[in-house]
């Protein structure tokens, strides 16, 4: 933790309460949100920490989506600011909103990366983001570590057949796959699954398909035509 951090103020916060606790959700410029956060490092000499090595590869890779355009949208990081952040609603008539004073830096419990790709994307670009954050004004060193611990292992990724299904409009070899499962003319009707789990009459995933094709167009000329010529 930095002890010498000065506070920052976070203006149009919203206060609110979850599950009894309390917390605050807001914007903050990416400068300020790294300034106002630190990580526990799993081996820290307290006993406490619990944060992974960040990796670089991840870091780099967020940084290079933010770089991708305007349509690189991103989740708010989470934070959990251990009582040291002073809330001050604008107007008594409407206390749930009103500015943030931050007086000592924020454990990150999620979003090392996702700030980590930020910074570094800032830092290459002159350049400011805003960056959305769920803060909760306090939790103790076990419900933080608990918290961390069912993000993480939890959490389901969506696998790489819905993802191909998601891509199909921006990628023509997952359009063709997605066509194949769907499409009523094709051998493949009803019997392939779109999201990847499998049953006993759909036993063939659109991922199945997707690297299918990509070794039968490998080193031909099929790779230039328009997608719908698949098809033929």
């Amino acid at each position: 933790m930095n002890n010498l951090f000065q506070n920052i103020a976070i203006e149009n916060v919203l206060q609110f309460k979850m599950r009894g606790r309390v917390a605050y959700q807001g914007i903050v410029t990416s400068n300020n949100a790294i300034k106002l956060s630190f990580s526990k490092p799993y081996n820290d000499p307290s006993g406490k920490g619990y944060q992974r090595p960040i990796n670089k590869k991840r870091t780099q890779d967020f940084a290079k989506y933010l770089s991708t355009g305007d349509d690189s949208l991103f989740t708010p990081i989470l934070l959990n600011a251990g009582g040291h952040w002073e809330f001050q609603c604008y107007d008594k008539s409407r206390p749930n909103v009103g500015r943030l004073i931050c007086k000592k830096q924020a454990s990150l419990m999620d979003g090392q990366h996702r700030l980590g790709g930020i910074e570094l994307y800032t830092k290459t670009t002159n350049s400011m983001l805003n960056v959305p954050f769920l803060a909760f004004h306090w939790l103790d060193e076990d419900e933080e570590i608990k918290f961390f611990d069912i993000i993480n292992t939890k959490a389901k990724g969506i696998g790489t057949s819905l993802s191909r299904f998601l891509k199909r409009e921006s990628d023509n070899l997952s359009w063709i796959a997605t066509q194949l499962i769907i499409d009523p003319n094709s051998p493949l009707y009803n019997k392939g699954t779109l999201i990847g789990k499998r049953t006993k009459e759909k036993h063939i995933t659109l991922q199945n398909v997707y690297n299918f094709l990509l070794l039968l167009i490998k080193n031909t000329k099929i790779a230039e035509l328009p997608k719908e010529k698949y098809l033929i």
